[in-house]
């Protein structure tokens, strides 16, 4: 992230003001294009923003590595892309990952790429369990969508 944050501060290169500008939305332990789109979706619906990829459990009872955690409210929020259901293999450990997620006092809310389609629908579903949560932050807005 540093040398990242350095090359970009000091490059000349065209469109660096932009990269500048995106630098303010770039986090670590981020692993996929997907996981950034949907944690800015949320970002800029007003939500709190959730924290990438954060190991649930400890060393010894280690239970999952969600997408997006929100950890004051035992939220996560699962992207799952078509590898997720491409093998029944793959298929089987996230039906029993999310159980044990479940089984521990999360609530776990999974997107998909239909999904995605629909950011508005998202965000109310991750505002709405955030609110049984305990969360008392303001609506999500939607300043960004245009639906035309």
């Amino acid at each position: 992230m540093a040398e990242l944050t350095e090359a970009v501060a000091s490059s000349t290169a065209h469109g660096v003001k932009r990269a500048r500008r995106a630098m303010a939305y770039v986090r670590e332990r981020v692993e996929s294009p997907r996981e950034t789109v949907l944690r800015l979706i949320l970002v800029f619906a007003g939500l709190p923003e959730p924290v990438p990829n954060l190991r649930i459990g400890d060393r010894d009872d280690f239970i999952a590595r969600p997408d997006l955690v929100y950890v004051s409210y035992r939220v996560v929020v699962e992207y799952d892309g078509q590898h997720h259901w491409a093998t029944e293999g793959q298929r089987e450990y996230d039906i029993a990952r999310r159980e044990a997620l479940e089984a521990a006092g999360w609530r776990v809310i999974v997107v998909t790429r239909t999904g995605m389609r629909q950011p508005q629908d998202l965000v109310w579903r991750v505002y709405r369990a955030l609110r049984e949560r305990g969360y008392d932050g303001p609506p999500p807005s939607f300043p960004w969508f245009d639906p035309r």
